[in-house]
């Protein structure tokens, strides 16, 4: 057992409250939202790309403007990224973060697309969760404080697997990133979303084991 190990009541207790959270998808759904079109913007510069905008509509949809040579990667990281940022919120738990640095991570990371943010539902989002995060780490109980961590970090891998799921599916019609994909590759639309349904599951796998130390995270006491 590692050192670090939280409760077990304290990880499977967020870990409902992520389910919670998750399946309150009129609300919840922007916050995934967010990390998606982040996704976009974050593969798209680290892969040499200019970010020109992002959006975040009321319906939950959105778009991230990118100029680049390499759309490849971008395009496919929208779906996996709320589980990426989850996988890394439950690696810093695992290697001994403090909850209050996990939520700070959070507020870096919105505050970075708020910069690039173009239209105003997209900026009331983000402020709005950029707000309650810092008033959350200001003014809440540690324990509160690591509730929230946790259960933040297990809805980002719950979140981003129900949003596979809701956005690509034959009978929904798949999604414009599957759109992009098959334009560049030619393989079919149903192979991306699919993948992004694997992908998706196998990261809340890994993560949750992470989290409930299952699984030894880079980087953790028992991740030798």
């Amino acid at each position: 057992m590692r050192a670090t190990d939280p409760p077990t009541g304290l990880v499977f207790g967020t870990l409902l409250l992520g389910l919670l959270a998750a399946l309150f998808w009129p609300v919840t759904r922007y916050l995934i939202t967010i990390a998606h079109e982040g996704s976009h913007a974050l593969f798209g510069s680290v892969t040499g790309g200019t970010v020109d905008s992002v959006t975040v509509n009321a319906d939950s949809t959105g778009l991230t403007g990118i100029f680049t040579s390499r759309p490849f990667i971008p395009a496919l990281a929208g779906y996996v990224g709320p589980s990426l940022f989850g996988i890394v919120g439950a690696m810093m738990l695992a290697a001994g973060a403090r909850p209050d640095a996990v939520l700070w991570v959070a507020v870096v990371l919105l505050a970075v697309i708020l910069l690039q943010m173009r239209n105003a539902f997209g900026v009331l989002a983000v402020v709005v969760a950029g707000f309650f995060l810092v008033m959350l780490v200001h003014n809440a109980s540690p324990d509160l404080r690591a509730v929230c961590a946790y259960t933040l970090v297990w809805f980002l891998l719950l979140g981003g697997f129900f949003s596979a799921l809701q956005w690509n599916r034959r009978s929904v019609g798949w999604s414009s990133d599957a759109g992009i994909l098959r334009e560049l590759t030619r393989l079919p639309m149903g192979f991306w979303g699919i993948l992004w349904w694997l992908l998706t599951l196998a990261a809340l796998i890994y993560g949750g084991g992470i989290l409930f130390g299952a699984i030894g995270a880079p980087g953790s006491a028992g991740g030798a």
